[in-house]
């Protein structure tokens, strides 16, 4: 992106060559204040609404949101004596609900939004974006978003980025519910791999004990070693992609439920 020069790095991007336990490819994973998972959140780029105010555009593909931030709060200098870290400068900006009213627990707005394209939303309102500090290794930053519906104003809503990393190991450990149900698969190399699916995902844990993956609706996977991926099905089985590690699984359904999506 052009406003990335030099030293300027995105807030999410910067995460990006990191191997932690919550980002990867500008992706971090947000949780609610009480630490339940809400979902990933990744930059899709910036955009130049018809008024002449440029947004970068950040995306929630399980949840169907998309949020329109400052610049200025996604290109960030990392460096811990950054005013705009030490003082947790807000910024402001608006978000959309991308389905129909109906489709959304979100309230419906006497006036509507819209995107940078025109289309019409019915669900929105307002945010905050603040950065509230850096992780222990200088190149993550901890964040978090309130957000207002309609005409009430902004409200604790979600947290993000190195504030997350524990969470998300807990959320990681823990995903299993009372409804788990536990078989056997068998990738491309011959290894077995102990499935558990949930309603939060679905873990494999190798039985050789090299790996342990999760998937989720949304496209997205997370192994400890590896950082953020993502998966996909088609006709011949699916696989599960890191930026180090390929996992094959042919002949075989992906082993969750969300509706026949991530088709590659």
């Amino acid at each position: 992106m052009s406003k990335m020069p030099g030293p300027l790095v995105a807030a999410l991007c910067a995460l990006t060559a990191l191997p932690t336990a919550s980002h990867a490819d500008g992706v971090s994973a947000v949780f609610a204040p009480d630490g339940s998972f809400i979902d990933t959140i990744g930059i899709v780029g910036d955009v130049t609404m018809p008024s002449g105010e440029t947004y970068v555009v950040l995306e929630m593909n399980a949840q169907h949101m998309r949020f329109y931030v400052d610049p200025d709060a996604i290109y960030v200098m990392l460096e811990a004596d950054n005013p705009i870290i030490t003082e947790r400068t807000q910024f402001r900006g608006f978000w959309l609900d991308q389905r129909t009213i109906d489709n959304t627990d979100w309230p419906a707005c006497p006036t509507e939004a819209f995107d940078e394209n025109g289309a019409p939303y019915q669900a929105h309102g307002s945010l905050v974006w603040a950065n509230t500090g850096l992780g222990g290794n200088g190149y993550e930053l901890e964040f978090y978003i309130h957000l207002g519906t309609c005409d009430r104003k902004p409200q604790d809503w979600g947290i993000g980025g190195a504030a997350t990393d524990d969470m998300y190991e807990n959320h990681f450990r823990n995903e299993q519910s009372d409804e788990t149900q536990t078989f056997t698969l068998t990738d491309a190399n011959g290894i077995g791999f102990n499935v558990d699916m949930s309603q939060d995902g679905t873990t494999l844990a190798a039985n050789n004990g090299s790996a342990t993956l999760a998937i989720y609706g949304n496209c997205t996977a997370f192994a400890q070693q590896l950082g953020w991926g993502t998966w996909g099905w088609a006709n011949g089985g699916f696989v599960i992609d890191f930026d180090t590690a390929h996992f094959a699984f042919p002949r075989q359904d992906a082993p969750i439920d969300n509706g026949l999506g991530c088709r590659l």
